[in-house]
């Protein structure tokens, strides 16, 4: 009996001793002086229970504060082209951020299922913190843009985008600073130095031939100077971005402030279009806060290459079985393949091709149920015509063919797979010269 009576008073004090849930788990607290966060986050489906219910809880506490656009600071943002959906998002974003030091984070609560999380936020507090800020924003954004006029270079672009994000969080209100000796609202301010710096930023391209022959001309350069337009000096470390060929490479201007770009060879006649643009974005890849920045819309600059095609002089031997074909086989192949690249002349031309083919019977068929077999070889030929320099040689052998009807058709059919394997030949060695 007397254990018994022990047992249920161990009991009695353990239950009563055990955590209580607090009120605010269920009821939220209704003190006005401040904003009021609970968080809750299910312990099997978040990963991390505790950080996720303290984010929910400052995500409450943000969404209760209103964020009230000025009539002067709306005209001011759509005149910017900027969304005023998409700024008003942004304010909130970033002035929650900076204000998670002033949340006061009240107490927690772990129950078997979920993690709970209560902060609050002092509105006076807050409202006099942020007057504050704002003020501290103003003049640090004012500072940058100073630094941003002394010397125009990549570095003025990267202030003013620091300037930018100084005064996002507070860019529901006009911010009035002296500039130059005048008053001026400095979102507006920040969006006009943006716009000069990006208009003062000229790319000058130069080719070294703008006309250029397929396959036989390889020296080909684009250089793209880049120049401050308003006191016409060169600038180096500006970023630039070159597109050509549905790919895009990004360069760097030296100390002379130019970029020079190989241009590869061109296969195919027609005009070629070489595209190149200030890769403004490049600057900020350091930067926090990825899409908080001025809106950036590159202007791109292109340059047309005229390319004709390289001229030919193709020359064959096509033999069958020592003797000559009635009709060439591989010549017509060769044209047809190259028609979009290569002008195929009799005179002054910039490529000798040279084929040398024949076929031959190794062997005699053992009876009639055999097939005949021939074996093709071919010599492979291309000459600079300029220099009478050979710069490139190849030969075919065995190549069979055969034919159940004729020795003279398996020779046709021994070409057939030549001629595949000519043009594969023809083509590595023109386009990768």
């Amino acid at each position: 009996m007397k254990f018994r009576i022990i047992s249920c008073l161990y009991l009695f004090f353990f239950f009563s001793c055990g955590p209580s849930i607090p009120s605010w788990v269920n009821t939220q607290p209704t003190n006005d002086q401040f904003w009021h966060g609970i968080g809750q986050a299910n312990k099997i489906l978040e990963k991390d229970a505790r950080s996720k219910a303290k984010e929910f809880a400052i995500h409450e506490i943000s969404s209760q504060i209103k964020v009230n656009i000025s009539s002067e600071m709306e005209i001011t943002i759509r005149e910017a082209n900027e969304s005023l959906e998409n700024m008003t998002s942004m304010f909130m974003k970033s002035r929650t951020n900076l204000l998670i030091p002033e949340i006061e984070f009240v107490e927690s609560y772990e129950s078997k299922e979920s993690f709970y999380f209560y902060a609050r936020l002092n509105k006076q507090k807050y409202y006099e913190t942020l007057k504050r800020l704002r003020q501290n924003a103003a003049k640090t954004a004012l500072d940058y843009i100073v630094e941003a006029d002394k010397s125009f270079n990549a570095n003025s672009f990267l202030l003013i985008q620091k300037a930018w994000q100084q005064i996002l969080p507070f860019a529901d209100e006009p911010l009035t600073v002296t500039y130059e000796n005048r008053p001026a609202q400095i979102y507006s301010l920040i969006h006009l130095k943006h716009h000069q710096f990006t208009e003062r930023i000229a790319l000058v391209s130069t080719l070294k031939q703008k006309q250029i022959k397929t396959l036989i001309d390889r020296d080909n350069t684009l250089m793209v100077t880049v120049m401050d337009s308003k006191i016409n000096e060169r600038l180096e470390g500006i970023p630039v971005k070159i597109r050509e060929r549905n790919q895009e490479f990004n360069f760097i201007s030296g100390s002379e402030g130019t970029i020079l770009y190989p241009i590869s060879p061109i296969p195919t006649i027609g005009g070629h279009t070489v595209e190149y643009s200030f890769n403004e974005s490049q600057l900020y890849e350091g930067l926090p806060a990825e899409g908080e920045l001025l809106d950036i819309t590159p202007s791109w600059n292109s340059i047309q290459i005229h390319v004709i095609p390289a001229r030919a002089a193709l020359h064959t031997t096509e033999l069958n079985l020592g003797r000559p074909l009635t009709e060439p086989i591989l010549k017509p192949m060769i044209k047809q393949a190259f028609s979009g690249e290569i002008e195929f002349v009799e005179s002054n031309a910039d490529i000798i091709m040279t084929i040398q083919a024949n076929t031959k019977e190794k062997s005699r068929r053992t009876s009639a149920n055999h097939p005949f077999f021939s074996y093709g070889s071919a010599e492979i030929s291309l000459m600079d015509a300029s220099g009478r320099e050979v710069f490139f040689t190849h030969s075919l052998s065995d190549v069979k063919g055969g034919d159940f009807d004729s020795q003279s058709v398996a020779g046709i059919r021994a070409y057939e797979k030549m001629g595949k394997m000519v043009l594969s030949e023809l083509k590595s060695a023109l386009h990768n010269r």
